[in-house]
């Protein structure tokens, strides 16, 4: 599929828009037996194994709703545990609706990555305007608060 999505561009026939990569909502696509990714504004590597669902990356606050419904179709397993590896929007925002419907995942992080999301809320105008800029999204607006993660290191 990232072969059709890159010809698109080559051949000028899809938006080369950063968040634009011709694959979102298309739901979580099977890599191996359970093992998935779901593209979206970043992307999230789920695994189901032995009756629990663990997320890599949760995705962004604007499409939680959307990765929560899309992981259901793929698993009913209960989130267990998430990583968040990095700390932009796209990559830390995404467990909430999980936790409305369960009880809360275990998540691991950098200690930067918590670092991070403090200075996220100490310069939030600042980023605000950064993430347009990159995302190519004039009205984006970054959250102020998250789900914090339950061990750093």
């Amino acid at each position: 599929m990232i072969e059709e999505y890159a010809d698109r561009i080559w051949n000028g026939e899809s938006d080369d828009s950063i968040v634009d990569t011709g694959m979102d909502g298309k739901g979580v696509r099977l890599v191996a037996e359970g093992l998935g990714r779901w593209p979206g504004f970043g992307n999230v590597i789920t695994f189901e194994t032995e009756g629990e669902l663990i997320l890599c990356d949760t995705g962004s606050p604007f499409s939680a709703a959307k990765l929560h419904e899309d992981v259901r179709t793929w698993s009913k397993a209960p989130l267990t545990t998430a990583f968040y590896w990095h700390g932009p929007i796209g990559h830390g925002f995404g467990t909430a609706p999980f936790e409305e419907s369960g009880p809360r995942a275990t998540i691991f992080a950098h200690k930067a990555v918590v670092a991070r999301f403090e200075r996220y809320v100490v310069t939030n105008g600042y980023n605000e305007i950064i993430t347009q800029r990159h995302f190519q999204a004039p009205n984006l607006r970054r959250p102020w608060s998250w789900v914090t993660p339950s061990a750093s290191e």
